[in-house]
């Protein structure tokens, strides 16, 4: 696959799930190009997990284990784990 197509790639994928436009999702990947072109870059799904883990917290009410169990596929013990810190 040549480079191009994998530029291609990102941006739709930025397009896609930050639901930005296309010239602003083509920015953020000739960015990510300039700044990390030629290296191996490692995300870690820890920062997904803090992300989610902090959306639970911001949500939880007290009374919404089962509603959050269910929007985030965890079981009702991860739930009160996450919100119990």
């Amino acid at each position: 696959m040549s480079i191009h197509n994998d530029l291609d790639e990102l941006i739709g994928f930025t397009q896609q799930h930050f639901g930005i436009d296309q010239q602003s999702a083509r920015q953020f990947g000739m960015g990510l190009v300039k700044e990390f072109g030629g290296e191996y870059l490692y995300v870690s799904k820890r920062f997904a997990t803090s992300q989610r883990d902090k959306e639970i917290i911001a949500a939880f009410n007290g009374r919404n284990i089962d509603e959050l169990s269910k929007q985030y596929g965890l079981c009702a013990r991860q739930i009160k784990n996450i919100v119990n810190g």
